[in-house]
């Protein structure tokens, strides 16, 4: 991986990039206020996605921070977990972004989106 100065590390063959950690919590204050969609990784499993016109501000509103009654975990809006990760995609195009985070919760289904879900068909 290739570090880039704004806050992002650079995924190898892939459109997204990883936001820098300090002491296992993401440093959303490196990040430049760019429209675009994000992933949340709680304990490494997807578990949110979301599209904002400013990164920074959107992803300060989560405020992670480590715990420190138990050193293992890492708080956040969503909870305590063991670890938080934060993927990014950036936007081109103005509002691209929605589009990208519409896709994706369809596809992917995260547990704690629960906007733009499918209604599962019972046969």
């Amino acid at each position: 991986m290739t570090e880039q100065p704004s806050g992002f590390v650079r995924i190898p063959h892939s459109r997204w990039e990883r936001v820098k950690k300090e002491f296992g919590v993401p440093r959303v204050e490196d990040i430049a206020p760019v429209s675009g969609c994000y992933a949340i990784y709680l304990n490494r499993r997807l578990s949110y996605i979301g599209s904002t016109a400013n990164l920074r501000s959107r992803l300060s509103d989560y405020q992670s921070r480590p715990s420190y009654g138990n050193r293992n975990e890492v708080l956040c809006s969503f909870g305590a977990f063991e670890s938080i990760s934060l993927k990014i995609k950036l936007s081109v195009v103005y509002g691209d972004w929605a589009f990208h985070e519409i896709r994706l919760i369809q596809r992917l289904q995260p547990r704690l989106n629960r906007h733009h879900s499918r209604q599962r068909q019972v046969a």
